[in-house]
């Protein structure tokens, strides 16, 4: 083997080597990068079931508002009951056809 194909061979050797080392370090990166992304999904979930929480809280404290009302708002208040009444009233219509 001459001295230039010696030469050729330690470079390709060094390269694979190289690549080895790149393959192993990409591999922990993405595992890493895989776990970072399941902990964010997870909170992800978390913030959401929170939101929907917090939604149906507001609905719960403005019908509270609603319900706890003053002399001069009963005419308003009425009004916003029969019109969630008819709301539901629809619903169930819609439903049962």
């Amino acid at each position: 083997m001459t001295l230039e194909e010696r030469q050729t061979l330690q470079d390709f050797e060094t390269r694979v080597r190289q690549l080895m080392l790149d393959f192993r370090r990409l591999r922990a990166e993405r595992s890493s990068l895989q776990q970072r992304v399941e902990t964010l999904e997870t909170q992800l979930e978390a913030e959401k079931a929170k939101g929907r929480d917090l939604t149906r809280e507001l609905s719960s404290l403005r019908m509270a508002r609603l319900i706890r009302l003053e002399e001069g708002d009963l005419k308003e208040a009425r009004s916003k009951i029969n019109k969630m009444v008819r709301e539901v009233d629809k619903c169930i219509a819609l439903l049962a056809t």
